[in-house]
């Protein structure tokens, strides 16, 4: 799917994009580069492993460490450099700050809830992987509907209060999921993603409006930059710490169902292992006393209620960035409330 659009991309912007001319020689931040790279490698190999090496291995730990000193040392070059790759300028404005926090938290809750519900209709509902992607279409036009909207929105009622009603919307249908059971039907479910599908389109298109209308001219490409980047990290910090938080929470309730059969600790523990490594899949060789059916049904229900505790972060990490918006955000920015050079 990517070449087709990838290509289309690419005839619209070398036909329509005109090239952005600037008089002052350009030079390159290679210690910036060089920093800003190893900070995001750093964080990123880290977060996505953290599961698989545990949190407190040393590798992970090791690498959280060089991503913190990292991060200090790229700050300080930086503020010393005299053409930083990331002019910390850009932050003084609070609503440059502002959104790009919240477009960590909206990337935050939607990738990892694709990626959870994703799981949960393959394992627990049974839906084969295409099935469950077709189940998404309608989160998908609800969310290309407002994005067709928003700016129309925005443009009558203000950025903030658009935002606003966006993050308040997919907020509350993501907290609407705490009702969801291993057996809820895909209608019910339905309205859910159509309602947090259309809170997120009306949000994303001002949140980058806001961020490339705060900056200058000349660092509209860096300004840019950075939202992208903030995507990309809210996307990883979600699939990374809501998997952990779906995995603890399974566990914990694994452990509840399996107390019931007597089975020893060590026991225990190799068929948790054995569910968090192969899904909902039962494990083989279960012991004589153990019902596979009532078994199934035990590591279904440890997957919602991991699934509960996922949406309970990720509407409340929503609802916050609604607060944040209302309260930072202005309607509309005007030319002097620009960040200065």
């Amino acid at each position: 799917m990517n070449i087709p659009f990838g290509a289309i991309a690419f005839w619209i912007t070398t036909r329509y994009v005109n090239e952005a001319q600037h008089k002052r020689r350009r030079y390159i931040d290679l210690p910036g580069l060089i920093l800003s790279v190893v900070v995001l490698a750093a964080l990123t190999y880290a977060l996505i492993e953290g599961n698989t090496q545990t949190w407190r291995s040393p590798l992970i730990l090791g690498l959280f460490a060089i991503a913190g000193v990292s991060f200090v040392t790229f700050l300080i070059v930086e503020f010393r450099s005299t053409h930083p790759l990331l002019p910390i300028n850009l932050f003084k404005n609070p609503s440059f700050s502002v959104v790009n926090g919240v477009h960590v938290l909206v990337m935050f809750t939607f990738i990892s809830s694709l990626f959870i519900f994703s799981l949960f209709l393959q394992q627990v509902q049974g839906y084969s992987a295409i099935a469950a992607g077709v189940r998404f279409l309608p989160l998908n036009g609800a969310f290309v509907v407002a994005l067709l909207i928003s700016g129309w929105l925005a443009a009558r009622v203000g950025w903030r209060l658009t935002m606003t009603v966006g993050l308040t919307l997919a907020g509350l249908a993501t907290l609407s999921f705490v009702g969801l059971r291993a057996d809820t039907e895909y209608g019910t479910m339905m309205w859910m993603l159509i309602v947090s599908g259309f809170g997120g389109g009306l949000t994303l298109p001002p949140l980058a409006a806001v961020a490339m209308s705060v900056a200058p001219p000349s660092q509209a490409g860096i300004a840019s930059a950075v939202l992208n980047t903030t995507n990309r990290l809210g996307g990883i910090l979600g699939v990374a710490l809501q998997g952990t938080i779906l995995m603890q929470r399974q566990a914990a309730e694994l452990v509840r169902s399996l107390s019931a059969w007597n089975l020893p600790s060590n026991l225990q523990n190799q068929l948790i292992a054995e569910v968090l490594r192969n899904g909902a899949k039962l494990p083989a060789n279960l012991p004589a006393n153990i019902n596979p059916s009532k078994l199934q049904h035990a590591i279904h229900n440890a997957f919602v209620s991991g699934l509960h505790a996922t949406v309970v972060v990720a509407g409340i990490a929503l609802l916050i960035g609604a607060l944040l918006v209302w309260a930072f955000i202005p309607s509309t920015v005007h030319r002097e409330e620009r960040v200065k050079v």
